[in-house]
């Protein structure tokens, strides 16, 4: 059964940062959608951590997208990750980030 919100936006070559204690981490976005992301870890602690900040750069723009985002599941490399917190101005852009990927 797939509880998604919504359909996801394949992404491609597109890193952004994800904070473990305090720390970015670079990985790689694979799909996103308004209420979560599938990302691929590049190089992380080993630590267990739950949920994370995370970091989205909007391309062609100095805009960031911040997201407090919690881990659903995980498997090897690859990792699914709900939003939990969004602010109203980072929401807008992320619409926006998913209408011009989706065009």
């Amino acid at each position: 059964m797939n509880k998604r919100r919504e359909d996801r936006i394949q992404m491609r070559d597109v890193l952004f940062n994800k904070y473990i204690d305090g720390h970015p981490y670079a990985a790689e976005l694979v799909d996103l959608s308004l209420h979560g992301m599938l990302v691929r870890t590049i190089r992380e602690p080993n630590v267990p951590c739950d949920s994370y900040s995370v970091e989205l750069g909007v391309k062609g723009t100095n805009f960031r997208i911040w997201l407090w985002a919690r881990k659903v599941w995980e498997f090897g490399n690859r990792q699914a990750l709900r939003f939990e917190a969004t602010n109203a101005a980072d929401q807008i852009r992320l619409q926006n980030l998913l209408a011009s990927a989706a065009a």
